[in-house]
């Protein structure tokens, strides 16, 4: 490439287009930012013991999450992609995701599953057997492909939404843009390949500002590195974050005739009551009544009882969700000091 400048390349609309829809399936890693979706399916439940690899967010990648989505990127880009580079990429997707969703972008199956059909339809697969081969070089199954491609849709509609209507070319603009790089468009007229040198014009645009966006996510972001556990004896659950005006829900839920109930209510009253950013409740089940009001409550709403059961299936107590992202049944603690001081680094996580 003519004075070490980096080229935009020469693609046609056409081909471009192609090149962009079929990344959604290839196993590419971008010098700029990684678009490719390599995130395990969570599981309805992670082991309290496993690695923590990074915490963005409140959201946990784990070790054995980044070691197998790694050992899937293919060995002649390990060379120059790293395990650390490459959590970094799952961390910048991770933002992207969790932006996406604070805005509200959706991407239902429907949506998804037309995806698909076009990218069999790009890739010329007609039959099954090739369909499944196509997953098999990916190492995923149908399920989890669709689920990296809601992913990626979701990413695509906040760039949409976010990156591009910043996005502005100038007549003087592509005509620099082309004459910088008219070597690599074969010297071209200027007026025939116009809307070519224009496309890769905002692409490179499109880039920068991305990498921006991501930077700016990153510096608002909270973002534990390293593979220490951000707690001792509440478990994940790898559930969505339950919020009430955009604030974490953090629950307790007791019995009055449970003597281990009532030994960290107070613990429980005291941290909670010295955050403003959460909603707290500390429900009692035989008497229905929220500990942390001045009222007196007669019964437990329906769908505070579901959380309950969700978490706690055979109805033991004390149990603690905080978040629904954590929840533990019984008492960590001997010493409510310790106790006091996992519930504040939790809810502190989560906020």
């Amino acid at each position: 490439m003519a004075n070490g400048k980096k080229s935009p390349g020469k693609k046609s609309k056409s081909k471009l287009k192609n090149f962009y829809g079929v990344f959604l399936i290839l196993v590419i890693i971008a010098a700029i930012v990684a678009f490719q979706i390599w995130q395990q399916n969570k599981q309805n439940k992670v082991e309290k013991q496993e690695g923590i690899a990074a915490i963005v967010n409140g959201e946990i990648i784990t070790k054995s999450e980044l070691d197998m989505q790694y050992d899937k990127i293919p060995e002649q880009y390990k060379a120059i992609i790293t395990k650390d580079s490459y959590l970094n990429q799952m961390i910048a997707v991770k933002l992207l995701i969790q932006e996406a969703r604070k805005k509200g972008i959706e991407v239902t199956d429907e949506r998804a599953n037309k995806e698909i059909e076009a990218i069999k339809e790009r890739e010329l697969i007609t039959t099954d057997e090739d369909f499944n081969k196509l997953l098999g070089n990916l190492g995923l199954n149908a399920d989890e492909l669709k689920n990296r491609i809601i992913e990626q849709l979701m990413i695509d509609m906040l760039f949409n939404e976010t990156i591009d209507p910043t996005i502005q070319v100038t007549d003087s603009m592509v005509e620099s843009f082309y004459e910088r790089y008219k070597g690599d468009f074969n010297n071209e007229s200027l007026d025939k390949i116009r809307d070519d040198v224009e496309l890769a014009l905002r692409n490179q645009l499109r880039d920068g500002a991305i990498q921006i966006y991501i930077k700016q996510l990153t510096a608002r972001a909270d973002i534990q590195m390293g593979g220490e556990e951000i707690n001792e004896t509440f478990q994940v659950t790898g559930d969505e974050l339950c919020e009430e005006n955009g604030k974490p829900i953090i629950r307790m839920f007791s019995a009055k005739s449970s003597v281990k109930s009532q030994w960290a209510k107070d613990a429980f009253a005291s941290i909670t009551s010295k955050y403003n950013n959460i909603v707290a409740y500390h429900w009692v089940l035989d008497t229905g009544d929220n500990l942390l009001t001045d009222d007196i409550e007669k019964a437990i709403p329906k769908d505070e009882i579901a959380v309950f059961k969700k978490y706690s299936p055979e109805g033991a107590v004390p149990l603690f969700v905080f978040g629904c992202k954590y929840a533990r049944i019984g008492n960590g603690y001997e010493d409510l000091a310790l106790e006091e001081k996992e519930f504040q680094k939790i809810i502190k996580n989560l906020t």
